[in-house]
């Protein structure tokens, strides 16, 4: 049994395919939004058979009634861009104080959270940096009425920076870790190190592949 998208018109199919195939493939979202935009592809199409129209002819009106999918290929974009970037603020926030929490672990046993940033002094810098720009990315994603007229156009921006803080973070961390390694002769690695080390490898293996596709993002 053929569904309703097989049994679309032939100028419909090409529309909504120009539409997906300017949507950048990693956003999520992107085959449930054009799926929702074909299903009111298909009731102005529907409408258009009922005043006498060919299919194919009603296919074209109502394709020019939607916009150019250039267009409307930019806006989805923009939208699941803005919900990518309030989900990986949200990431790092959520993260970041368990991979940190296994850091003082493994480098500061029983010592308080601030003798792993007296440790390593930058540290402290970029996780408020990070702290600070990943909830600029979620004020600048929120409700219309609760966002602030500073906001930027382009949330992807600060979600790359929020992850470019968590990458130096990481990075410090992993440098501090190999500078006790090497320093202490004899020294084997605790089951906390390890961890944190594969923690924040797997962060910045992550953090390094999202921040580069939230600039191309925000440069589209």
């Amino acid at each position: 049994m053929t569904s309703r998208a097989d049994r679309r018109p032939e100028p419909a199919k090409e529309y909504l395919a120009a539409i997906e195939a300017g949507i950048p493939r990693w956003l999520r979202g992107r085959r449930a939004a054009v799926a929702e935009l074909g299903d009111g592809l298909d009731d102005a199409i529907s409408d258009y058979r009922l005043q006498g129209l060919p299919p194919d002819e009603a296919a074209i009106r109502a394709v020019r009634d939607s916009g150019p999918a250039s267009v409307i290929a930019g806006a989805f974009t923009t939208t699941l861009s803005a919900v990518h970037a309030r989900h990986t603020a949200l990431a790092l926030l959520a993260s970041g104080p368990f991979i940190g929490l296994v850091w003082l672990t493994a480098l500061a046993p029983g010592r308080p959270p601030t003798e792993l940033l007296v440790k390593i002094p930058p540290l402290g810098l970029f996780i408020l940096a990070s702290i600070t720009i990943c909830v600029a990315t979620l004020l600048a994603t929120g409700p219309g009425r609760l966002r602030p007229p500073w906001a930027q156009r382009h949330p992807s921006r600060l979600a790359a920076a929020a992850c470019a803080c968590a990458v130096a973070g990481d990075a410090l961390l992993l440098g501090s870790a190999l500078t006790t390694v090497v320093a202490v002769s004899g020294w084997s690695p605790s089951l906390a190190l390890i961890c944190a080390v594969l923690l924040s490898l797997t962060r910045l293996a992550i953090t390094q592949r999202v921040a580069r596709r939230d600039l191309v993002s925000a440069g589209a």
